[in-house]
C-alpha cells in the first residue's frame, strides 16, 4: 500500500496501479473498515478500482494519524475474509434496438459478431458493481463476456440519455443522468438508478450485483417510472 497527501485535507492508499481483484478487495476492505470507525473528522469515503481517497478536516485529524490508522487496518486484512456477506442482486430490463442501442451496430461490427450475438453475451452474465463513479451514482461494472476490449467514441457525445447502458475497453455502466460521454451504447433501461431526494441516492454499493435482461418496446413502457430499487431480487 502507498499513501499519499492530497494537500492538506486529503490522503490517498494506493494498493495497485492498474485493476486486480486482490487490490480491489483491499480497497473495500479499508474503506469499509474506516467507515466503522467513523472517526471525527473524516469528511468523506471513496473507494475506485485500487484506491481509496479519504477528505477530512485537517483541524479535527492529521494526515499522519490517518496514515498510521490505514496502516494498522490493513495489518489485519486476509485475503481469504469473505467482504461480500450483504451483498444485493438487481436484474434491470434493457431495450436492445438501434434507436435505444445507437452504437450496437458499431459494437457488433467491432467484435465481429451478429448484434444479436451481443446481446446475448451481454446479457449472459451477473455483473459485480466495482464502484461508484460520476457524475452521480453511475455503476462501474466489471467486463463483459466478450472476445476483446470496445473502444470508445473518437469523439465523445455532449448528451447521453440516462438509462443508457455502455461499453468501453472491458467495462460496462449505466449512464444514472443526461450527460456527456464517450462510451458506446447498446441499449437503454427504463429504470431510474437514482433519487437525489434520498440518502443514499442509490441502493446499491460495490460488490454488489446487476443483471440485465433484454425486453420489447411494450415491455420497455411498462417497466417507465420503477426505480432501482424495485428491481431488487435477494442476496446476491
Amino acid at each position: 500500500m502507498t499513501i499519499s497527501n492530497c494537500g492538506d485535507s486529503g490522503i490517498l492508499a494506493e494498493f495497485s496501479l492498474e485493476f486486480t481483484e486482490l487490490a480491489w478487495k483491499k480497497t473495500l476492505y479499508l474503506s469499509s473498515c474506516l467507515k466503522r470507525v467513523a472517526l471525527p473528522g473524516i469528511l468523506s469515503i471513496i473507494p475506485a478500482y485500487a484506491s481509496v481517497f479519504v477528505q477530512y478536516n485537517c483541524l479535527q485529524i492529521s494526515g499522519t494519524q490517518l496514515k498510521v490508522l490505514m496502516e494498522e487496518m490493513m495489518n489485519h486484512f486476509e485475503e481469504s475474509e469473505d467482504l461480500f456477506t450483504d451483498t444485493q442482486l438487481f436484474r434491470v430490463p434493457v431495450l436492445f434496438n438501434e434507436e435505444a442501442g445507437k452504437d450496437l451496430t458499431l459494437v457488433a461490427e467491432e467484435l465481429g459478431i451478429t448484434q444479436e450475438q451481443v446481446v446475448a453475451l451481454f446479457c449472459s452474465k451477473k455483473y459485480t458493481v466495482i464502484c461508484i463513479a460520476s457524475p452521480a451514482g453511475v455503476p462501474l461494472l466489471d467486463s463483459p463476456p466478450f472476445s476483446k476490449k470496445v473502444s470508445r467514441l473518437k469523439t465523445p457525445r455532449t448528451h447521453v440519455p440516462s438509462g443508457s447502458i455502455a461499453l468501453s475497453a472491458n467495462q460496462a455502466n449505466v449512464y444514472t443522468l443526461d450527460s456527456p460521454g464517450g462510451w458506446k451504447i447498446i441499449g437503454r433501461t427504463p429504470i431510474s438508478f437514482i433519487n437525489l431526494t434520498q440518502m443514499p441516492p442509490i441502493p446499491y454499493k460495490p460488490g454488489d450485483s446487476i443483471e440485465f435482461f433484454p425486453v420489447s418496446e411494450e415491455d420497455y413502457e411498462k417497466y417507465k417510472g420503477k426505480s432501482m430499487e424495485e428491481m431488487k431480487v435477494n442476496g446476491a
